[in-house]
């Protein structure tokens, strides 16, 4: 699986949170990492921080926790719109200084390839790469936009959907 996208104005790597602990995966350009994870309250050696590896190529790190679910179930919640926000406002205090963002959930897929695709569509108008490539988390996806475009997100939305027609239409 391709982890890594070289964008026109920034890159991203979506890595997992196994290979964010790792050395060999660890960025040797300056960089900031957005590390998703598991909420803490979940028993296990396995939940809570992910531990980075050291590097002082790393310029900052902004820490999450969230479930990979679009709505909540008992205890179990998504990411909040709060959080959205969170990532944005990060992402706009390093992207003049950075080239690369990488971006870590558990399990590399859904969560982080949402928020690199947001970042991605936002910085360099490109998003394809991760829905290629991903499986990204719907409501990660539209909170990090709502965050990122405001009131404009919602017209963005009924411009590129499709109509009801088209999608109704047999393909043969």
């Amino acid at each position: 699986m391709e982890r890594a996208f070289k964008g026109t104005r920034m890159d991203f790597a979506v890595l997992n949170r196994a290979l964010v602990e790792l050395e060999a995966f660890t960025p040797k350009r300056p960089h900031i990492t957005i590390s998703i994870t598991d909420p803490a309250s979940k028993k296990g050696k396995d939940y809570g921080e992910a531990n980075l590896f050291p590097s002082d190529k790393r310029l900052d790190t902004l820490r999450l926790e969230f479930y990979d679910i679009t709505e909540s179930v008992g205890h179990y919640y998504p990411i909040s719109k709060e959080q959205a926000q969170q990532i944005v406002d990060f992402v706009r205090g390093w992207k003049d200084k950075v080239g690369l963002i990488v971006v870590h959930c558990e399990a590399g897929i859904s969560r982080s390839a949402a928020v690199a695709a947001a970042l991605s569509k936002w910085l360099n108008d490109d998003d394809l790469f991760f829905f290629q490539n991903f499986c990204p988390n719907d409501l990660v996806y539209s909170y990090m936009l709502e965050s990122i475009y405001g009131d404009l997100w919602g017209q963005m939305k009924t411009e590129y959907s499709y109509e009801k027609e088209e999608i109704d239409q047999p393909f043969f």
